[in-house]
């Protein structure tokens, strides 16, 4: 196992999904009773009654994930399952305010609210005094213990008037999360980009068709142009995937795994916009080649591949993949 460096998909202690390294596998004759879950929304799962899951577990008002043996679930709990890869999401959006909330402003709010989510006077005046009447940051919100309805509306804080939607369909930024993951890095509050010369007039068309206020600069390097893409609300959603991640470390957001076939198709395009190159094959057809120092990236790009019924063949010298 060592040797292969296995890894799967798993619920660390955060109870968000992430990859493991596979230490052991253990076989054994099996005589104890089977059964198979069969979820709502057409999953399944064959185990033994006293194999362990993830169940969604209301304790005293406050939901839980829990271990339960298989044999105690009753026919109308909740599992907790990530979206298998031969599935399309249920969501077929982004929202980019759960990251980094202190960004977003919701507003309307009473007067009477915000003094009381907000204790610095020099803040609270600008929020008593917002753009749009008395507003809060998603963070304000969150501390004081306030609740956003369908009458409050979102709007993003960035200087030179930049802005993004808080909700956009996947396939919006989907051809960008992969050229980014290609060849992109966060540098201060801009998303930075390795871009060809040749590659420039679509990174620019890509860049014109985003929503909102986004502002890109580019700087003349040897064999390269560096491409500074400006805009907070957007570059703090990317930030965690790219934020202080090497070549060698990066890894393929597990958000992608279950967007839309549509949207996965854009980001492989933009994956392959950034670093690759075709050649023709010995049957007359096209082989797509792309390199990559990291080797979690190179597993979950297989598994990508795999979701949209490809079967990539992986070669590997000097620690390239």
């Amino acid at each position: 196992i060592s040797q292969l460096e296995a890894e799967i998909r798993t619920l660390n202690s955060s109870n968000e999904i992430e990859w493991t390294p596979v230490q052991a596998i253990h076989r054994y004759s099996n005589s104890k009773v089977g059964l198979r879950i069969t979820t709502q929304l057409g999953y399944s799962l064959d185990l033994t009654n006293d194999h362990s899951v993830y169940s969604l577990s209301n304790t005293a008002g406050k939901a839980e994930i829990v271990l339960k043996k298989a044999g105690s679930l009753q026919v109308g709990e909740y599992l907790v399952f990530e979206p298998r890869m031969t599935k399309e999401s249920t969501d077929p959006h982004i929202k980019l305010y759960t990251d980094a909330p202190e960004t977003w402003l919701a507003f309307p709010f009473s007067p009477e609210e915000v003094r009381k989510a907000v204790q610095n006077p020099k803040t609270r005046y600008k929020r008593l005094h917002g753009a749009h009447g008395p507003c809060l940051t998603l963070s304000e919100v969150k501390s004081a213990g306030l609740n956003l309805g369908a009458q409050h509306n979102l709007y993003t804080v960035g200087a030179n008037n930049h802005w993004f939607p808080s909700i956009v369909p996947t396939e919006t930024l989907a051809w960008l999360v992969g050229f980014s993951i290609g060849n992109g890095w966060i540098d201060g509050l801009s998303l930075g980009l390795s871009v060809r010369d040749s590659k420039i007039p679509l990174l620019e068309k890509e860049i014109q068709q985003l929503p909102g206020h986004v502002h890109a600069r580019y700087i003349k390097r040897p064999g390269s142009i560096e491409a500074k893409i400006s805009c907070r609300p957007l570059v703090n959603w990317m930030s965690r995937w790219l934020k202080g991640v090497r070549a060698p470390h990066k890894r393929l957001p597990h958000e992608v795994l279950g967007w839309s076939i549509a949207a996965k198709r854009l980001f492989i395009q933009g994956l392959t916009d950034s670093d690759e190159y075709v050649s023709p094959t010995a049957k007359g057809r096209e082989s797509l080649t792309y390199t990559t120092t990291s080797k979690g990236l190179e597993l979950d790009l297989i598994y990508l591949f795999r979701s949209l019924g490809a079967y990539p063949y992986v070669k590997e010298s000097n620690n390239l993949h």
